[in-house]
């Protein structure tokens, strides 16, 4: 196919959560999580389906691609990783040994491919779609290449960088070790520990310095954590921290233990245990990020602040951060190393423009607020999907023009039916935004009971997150940010805020239990169908929100197409299935 654009393709491969990214032209055309694909969560390696979808929907072959942009080094750093970990160094080499086998196969210039710097990955995945010319920039993670963040200033179309931290430094490895102490899985449960924080006193702070290097302050003792990780990820949780650290702490809980922790009734003093340390945890990373976001403004004298990496999908820590004085925060909604493909995408159009010795293309920094970058599935495709749940006799359908669709799925959602929606393409990152998401009524605090164990089948004290409608979102929310200048802040759940009185009396389903909300404010121009159902919701109930959540089971990633949301549909509790034109009702 001869085309005159120029396309570059970035990949996450070395670490979890592989991902794909396609700019064409310096603008985001596809950026894919591979796992919605595969339907393994977290899933490593070669995004050899997120590519192989993105050149048939872009209609492009591996010879249109100008440059094959990778968001780390292929090799190992040898200071950084355990022999311990050869299961972890096999998948790394996989993904390796598969993208040279692609390029290979597909006779891709091998002096056309970047290898980039993974922290220089993170910085240039937030700071190009930011809303800021200029900036600072703080990535944080658990590890990569041998070290756990670093710091940039961001100028037009160039980063520089600042400082590094070491592994012995690494919020994320700290904030993982208690993750996996806790019975969660690392990589994945870090959040449920933040979630399980509101339930805790941070009574164990004192304890927990102890298992820092004395007069050194954030700095991690290897008499209590196992710093030789690999920089790809660290599967076993028993690894991830000593004997010592069980002496202090006790015996790690089990992984199901957080299953038993229901706030709705008393808890045995070894539960309320496990939520005191991660009240702890949480206090003490939300400490040490916020003392390094400081340190960062203050060095560079740049309020503009945007951050990347795992760490930075710590909504708790972000809401404190955006209350600092003059800070004007973002945050890439697909802050972790799949989100890195972005970056390394960009980095490499820059050098593809210098190349050709002229100015870089600008990279779009507020076209796309929605950071929708998936497929978009033809109406086939949704009634294909249909066909098998509607030989049942346990469903019905009917087909609305879009009027009668909105009134109609309004009206559902007003009588506290659970409904799972598909719109449009879908997220980028691992937030549901209203494309591929649950939806429900937040009148009623049941409603987060019966979400959690009839729908998601999750542990019953994990909270839920609103989507409310943008003119109402002060009225229901601590919400004081200039909203031109940090729409996209609060548009991708990527931090808290407050509820207040109105919220809690006719929204608490959607208020977590210390009073805050990861708040999803909405504008009509990013959704317009969601947003009209919303506004009708609204006009039923008086009520301008809605519960959104992933739709998804626990454990799996978000669904990707129609099939993977009929068959969630069919096997979970949501109760209507709306693909517009369809809706579709258990009898």
């Amino acid at each position: 196919m001869a085309t005159t654009d120029s396309f570059v393709l970035g990949l996450s491969i070395t670490n979890h959560d592989s991902s794909a990214t396609l700019l064409r032209n310096g603008a985001v055309i596809y950026a894919l999580n591979e796992e919605r694909f595969t339907r393994v969560k977290n899933q490593r390696g070669f995004p050899k389906k997120s590519v192989s979808i993105i050149l048939r929907e872009a209609k492009i072959d591996w010879e249109n691609i100008e440059r094959l942009a990778i968001s780390e080094p292929i090799h190992s750093n040898p200071d950084s990783r355990s022999k311990e970990f050869i299961d972890i160094e096999t998948t790394f080499h996989r993904g390796v040994y598969e993208l040279l086998a692609t390029i290979s196969y597909n006779k891709f210039p091998l002096n056309n491919i970047d290898f980039h710097n993974h922290y220089l990955s993170h910085a240039a995945s937030t700071f190009f779609p930011s809303n800021f010319r200029s900036a600072s920039v703080l990535c944080l993670d658990a590890a990569g290449q041998g070290l756990s963040g670093a710091t940039y200033i961001g100028e037009n179309n160039s980063l520089t960088l600042l400082r590094t931290w070491t592994l012995n430094e690494s919020i994320g490895i700290f904030y993982s070790a208690f993750t996996a102490f806790l019975g969660f899985k690392v990589n994945e449960g870090e959040y449920k520990l933040m979630g399980l924080s509101a339930y805790g006193k941070p009574k164990y702070t004192d304890l927990i310095r102890e298992t820092f290097v004395k007069g050194k302050g954030f700095l991690l003792s290897t008499d209590y954590y196992n710093l030789n990780l690999s920089d790809v990820d660290a599967t076993a949780a028993k690894r991830m921290y000593t004997d010592k650290f069980i002496e202090r702490f006790g015996q790690p809980f089990e992984k199901k233990s957080s299953q038993r922790f229901d706030p709705n009734t008393p808890t045995d003093e070894s539960l309320q245990y496990m939520a005191d340390i991660a009240s702890s945890v949480q206090t003490i990373a939300e400490e040490e990020i916020i003392a390094r976001a400081k340190d960062l403004v203050e060095l560079t004298g740049n309020t503009n602040l945007c951050l990347a990496g795992g760490v930075a999908l710590n909504c708790l820590a972000n809401q404190k951060i955006c209350k600092l004085s003059n800070i004007n925060l973002f945050v890439q909604p697909n802050a972790g190393d799949a989100g890195a493909s972005l970056g390394a995408a960009y980095l490499s159009h820059q050098k593809a423009s210098e190349n050709k010795n002229k100015q870089m293309t600008p990279c779009p920094r507020t076209e796309n607020q929605r950071f929708s970058y998936g497929i978009e599935y033809p109406l086939k495709e949704i009634q294909d999907s249909l066909k098998t749940i509607l030989n049942s006799r346990s469903f019905t359908s009917n087909v609305h023009e879009r009027t009668q669709f909105i009134k109609t799925l309004a009206r559902i959602l007003a009588d506290n039916k659970v409904v799972g929606f598909f719109e449009g393409q879908s997220e980028w990152g691992p937030r549901a935004l209203g494309n591929r998401s649950i939806i429900a009524s937040p009148a009623l605090n049941e409603m987060k009971e019966r979400l959690n164990s009839s729908v998601k089948f999750r542990e019953p004290y994990r909270p839920f997150a609103p989507v409310i409608i943008d003119v109402f979102a002060k009225d229901y929310f601590d919400v004081d940010l200039d909203p031109n200048l940090h729409y996209s802040l609060y548009s991708t759940m990527t931090v808290t805020a407050y509820a207040n009185e109105r919220a809690l009396a006719s929204a608490p389903a959607s208020v977590h239990f210390d009073g805050t909300s990861r708040i999803q404010v909405l504008r009509r121009s990013n959704n317009e169908l969601l947003y009209d159902i919303i506004y009708e919701f609204f006009k039923i109930t008086g009520i301008p929100l809605l519960i959104n959540t992933s739709f998804n089971l626990n454990g799996e990633p978000n669904v990707e197409s129609p099939s993977d949301a009929a068959i969630t549909f069919s096997y979970s509790g949501i109760e209507v299935l709306a693909m517009f034109p369809y809706i579709i009702e258990r009898l």
